[in-house]
This record gives structure tokens, sequence and C-alpha cells, in this order.
């Protein structure tokens, strides 16, 4: 026997965890029009997007901002009447997706979605959750990680996904419109928001409604916390 044969074997517990907060807030949804001009300061600058068209034509925004400017963002946020709703911890490896800020439904849904030509088409859906999913990256730095965002539909019950078409497929399935990836530093910032009033039955709205309450949108904050050991 060797030194080497008595090295552990398992070597998950040395992996890097990965730390974001994701800060929910909701804000009256007459308000919605106005998150794009009072969160304009916030470019979302070096962001590499599936298709920025369809990013936005699906109804979705995107800001980030260093931490720095904190106070500013809370200050426009105020300004658009959004209350904070939730604070949780997200806590993942490198290179592992996790699921946040899901909207669950129980019965068969269509959902529409605006794809390349400006073309919108439904696609029907066995009960599951649609939401964001994170992926970040370790980089030579610390204090830094590659992040890949996409909006994703999981089934209530096991891995494998089902249309109500009756295809199957392995894993979440994206929604390719909604994919972008970045690089950011620790304690920077992401900001989802709905850039439309939607309707009931789109992509922007699954990702976004409050829990039913017409009267009500959601935003979500992502701040990149830091990376250690585990």
């Amino acid at each position: 026997m060797t030194l080497r044969d008595l090295k552990p074997t398992n070597a998950y517990q040395f992996q890097p965890q990965i730390v974001f907060e994701i800060v929910t807030f909701e804000l009256p949804t007459a308000r919605v029009k106005e998150i794009k001009p009072a969160l304009a300061p916030f470019i979302p600058t070096d962001v590499q997007f599936g298709n920025e068209e369809l990013f936005s034509k699906n109804g979705l925004c995107l800001f980030r901002g260093k931490g720095e400017n904190g106070d500013k963002l809370t200050s426009q946020l105020r300004f658009l009447e959004a209350k904070r709703t939730m604070r949780t911890s997200l806590i993942t490896m490198d290179k592992t997706g996790e699921l946040f800020s899901t909207g669950t439904f129980f019965v068969e849904r269509y959902v529409f979605v605006t794809s390349y030509g400006g073309q919108t088409t439904g696609q029907a859906f066995l009960p599951g959750q649609i939401g964001w999913m994170i992926t970040a990256a370790m980089t030579l730095r610390r204090d830094v990680v590659q992040v890949k965002m996409a909006p994703v539909y999981a089934p209530l019950e096991g891995s494998s996904i089902r249309l109500a078409s009756g295809r199957k497929e392995y894993g979440e399935m994206p929604f390719e419109q909604g994919r972008f990836e970045l690089t950011i530093r620790e304690g920077d910032f992401l900001v989802l928001a709905p850039g439309r009033v939607p309707t009931e039955t789109t992509l922007d709205r699954m990702l976004f409604g409050s829990d039913g309450k017409k009267d009500k949108m959601r935003l979500y904050v992502i701040i990149f916390v830091g990376a250690g050991q585990g």
C-alpha cells in the first residue's frame, strides 16, 4: 500500500460551493411598464443572449449592476412600489444547475412563446413547473463565476418529461428564447423582470406571475455572494 492508496476516493466534499441570494419582489401590475425606464441605469453589458430580440419579445428583461450600486437599485425598486416578499440562499456546485422561482401547475396547460420569425406558438404541458435554471461555473478567480440561465420546464414527478403531445424528453426542457450567459463578480447582482403586462398563457406570465394575483407581478434580484470549498 502506498500514500496514494490512502487518498479519499470521493472528491465530492472538495467541490466548491457557489452561493447566490435570490430576493423576490412583488409590485403592482400597473407599474410593470415603468420597470425598463426605472432600471435603465443597470444596463446588461457583456451578456451573451441566445437571441436578444426573442428574449425581449417574450416579455423578459435583464439588468445587472455592481454591488456598490445596491442602494440605487433599492431606491428604484421603492419608486416602483416593489415590496420584498422572500429572500433565500441558493447553493450550487460547479457546473450544476439549480431551479428557482418556479410556477407550478397541476393540470395540463398551454404555454405560448414567440419564436423565430415572430411567430407565436403554444405547447401543451402536463403538470409540472416552469422556472429559471441557473448554472454557475468556477473561473480562475474565486470571486468571479460564469453564469448560464434559461427558463425551463420540469415535471412534477420523476426525471422524464412527457409533453401533452405524448413525446418524451429527459432532463429539464429549456425555453431557448430566454437563454443567456455572462460573467459576474462577487457582490454584483442581476435583475430578472417582466417587460410587459402578460396574458395568462405566455411564458413571462409563468415566470413572473404572482400566484394568480392579476394585480401583482414579481421580479427577482440575484446576488452572487461568493464561492468556496464545501
